[in-house]
């Protein structure tokens, strides 16, 4: 059986000119494998016939086809081409229509890339999941929110061994703020805890990661907003007195590398939501108004979490 698929591939593809003295010495190297060791004689029949498989030897495929026919192909180019000169406002709605047509299918798919690539950049964004609360009553859920109790992530670390890491966060809209003789409106504000970078590893331009929101009135620049406020000077020990709620400076203790477009998360200041430690405590389990971000253990299934919680 292998010894006829491989006399019909070298058949198919050796030219005629040379199938028979070569299909001749194939047979003899055939008769002698035979003797040596019938049962691998067939294939190295086999891997003979694919060896040979060379340029040098192929047939040409497309010998006296239209491939090699040039004058068919102009013929064609000048009778099309003497159409398109002839109805000119048929072949415009066509071209046009095309061109808006390839337009469209291009941007709908940089669009559609786009999309999907939200949060991809972070190094276990298949690991990371933001809490929600369901608010039952009488046994149907009437209220569904993207924020939660801020106890309620490091109560699921405790508890839940695949959840392994949490992080709290608050938005503000707004702050005012004064550097130097110069006060202005920020826009943007996340107040997050310690934990915040081993979640999210943005990239850190100066400051420690594991420090730089573990202190009371600390606040952490984008690297564009250090350029505005600060210049060319290093920011980090610097700081900004913030007014709104506070009339406190806060110590520059870090810079990130600008948060990109392709993140539900956008911001252009952390400060350390330690500063807020009062209404933390005072909030507890009253009030959802934080957001939760977890960290699953690897290979964790989420269907099977979210039924344990």
């Amino acid at each position: 059986m292998i010894k006829k698929v491989a006399d019909r591939l070298f058949r198919w593809y050796c030219h005629p000119d040379y199938y028979p003295d070569i299909k001749g010495d194939l047979e003899e190297l055939y008769q002698d494998q035979l003797d040596e060791s019938p049962k691998s004689a067939n294939l190295k029949y086999l891997k003979e016939v694919i060896k040979l498989c060379r340029p040098s030897l192929i047939r040409p495929l497309f010998k006296n086809s239209l491939f090699n026919s040039t004058g068919m192909f102009k013929n064609y180019f000048k009778i099309s081409f003497r159409k398109l000169v002839k109805q000119k406002v048929f072949s415009a709605i066509n071209i046009i229509g095309l061109a808006i047509g390839l337009s469209a299918f291009l941007l709908i798919n940089q669009y559609v890339q786009f999309e999907e690539s939200y949060d991809r950049f972070f190094s276990d964004s298949d690991q990371l999941y933001r809490l929600t609360t369901d608010q039952v009553l009488d046994g149907v859920i009437g209220t569904r929110d993207a924020m939660s109790f801020a106890p309620s992530g490091q109560a699921l670390v405790d508890k839940m061994p695949e959840i392994v890491n949490s992080t709290l966060t608050y938005k503000f809209d707004e702050m005012i703020m004064r550097k130097d003789d110069r006060s202005f409106t920020a826009k943007k504000i996340v107040a997050a805890d310690s934990n915040y970078f081993e979640l999210f590893d943005y990239k850190i331009i100066s400051g420690d990661p594991k420090t730089m929101l573990s202190e009371p009135n600390s606040i952490v620049l984008t690297e564009s907003r250090a350029k505005a406020y600060f210049g060319d000077i290093n920011p980090i020990g610097q700081s900004i007195m913030v007014l709104s709620g506070f009339h406190k400076n806060f110590k520059v203790t870090g810079v990130i590398q600008d948060i990109p477009e392709n993140t539900h998360y956008k911001f252009n200041l952390l400060v350390s939501i330690v500063t807020f430690q009062e209404s933390l405590d005072d909030d507890a389990w009253r009030s959802f108004n934080y957001y939760t971000y977890l960290k699953l253990a690897p290979n964790t299934d989420i269907n099977e979490l979210r039924a344990k919680m």
